[in-house]
């Protein structure tokens, strides 16, 4: 009997356990904190090309950088990431998107509240583009975040964008380095023994000297008899 009360009582106490993971997931799961960014873009209508210092208060350019204000909302303690990708423009108005390269980018995550976000934007025309992401570029590798596969992209991250510059972008060209041949070092000439008849001429030529003082002695004494 008191086996069969255990039994029960532990069977109750997974229930409620598990029960209590149930509620508990589907909890965190009603009250999941989500963000939602805002690019503040100048109201223009629709198709119209925003140009930074013109129909643009989004972003601000000094110097070598360039600025963009943006909001976010949502939940209390929610937080997202948001990229500032800046592409170099083949021409002033960004077309043909595809052929634009990524030029430099940033990423931060943030709360909500109005926010700024900073990078630097190349000597020629550029496009600068807001993203709910931490990747700067388009699942194909381009600009085209908003056309993927031959359809518009659903819930993309494209939040606002602004276009900049005052001329083309040329791409500097690279001088090929001519590889360096390595000097061959130079060997020292090696000094030979000297072993012909030359190596003779000193011993040779003494000898001669001695004969002949010899034979000078020999004819005096010859003549003093």
């Amino acid at each position: 009997m008191k086996k069969a009360i255990l039994l029960a009582s532990a069977v109750v106490a997974t229930a409620v356990a598990g029960a209590v993971v149930l509620g508990g997931s589907a909890a965190s799961a009603a009250t999941a904190k989500t963000c939602t960014v805002n690019g503040i873009n100048g109201h223009v209508a629709f198709g119209t090309t925003i140009y930074i210092g013109q129909n643009d208060k989004a972003f601000k350019v000094s110097g070598n950088t360039v600025t963009g204000t943006y909001k976010v909302t949502g939940d209390a303690g929610c937080t997202t990431p948001v990229t500032l990708a800046i592409w170099k423009s083949p021409s002033k108005n960004g077309q043909p998107i595809n052929s634009q390269t990524l030029y430099s980018y940033k990423t931060v995550t943030v709360g909500p509240g109005t926010h700024t976000i900073s990078s630097t934007i190349p000597d020629c025309y550029f496009q600068a583009d807001l993203l709910q992401s931490t990747n700067p570029k388009a699942p194909d590798g381009t600009a085209n975040y908003g056309w993927q596969n031959g359809n518009w992209v659903k819930d993309g991250p494209f939040r606002g964008y602004a276009m900049g510059g005052g001329k083309t972008c040329v791409d500097e060209p690279t001088t090929p380095t001519t590889p360096t041949t390595p000097s061959t070092p130079t060997t020292p000439a090696k000094t030979l023994p000297v072993t012909g008849p030359a190596s003779m001429l000193v011993p040779v030529a003494s000898l001669s000297a001695v004969a002949a003082v010899a034979h000078n002695l020999y004819r005096r004494r010859l003549a003093r008899r």
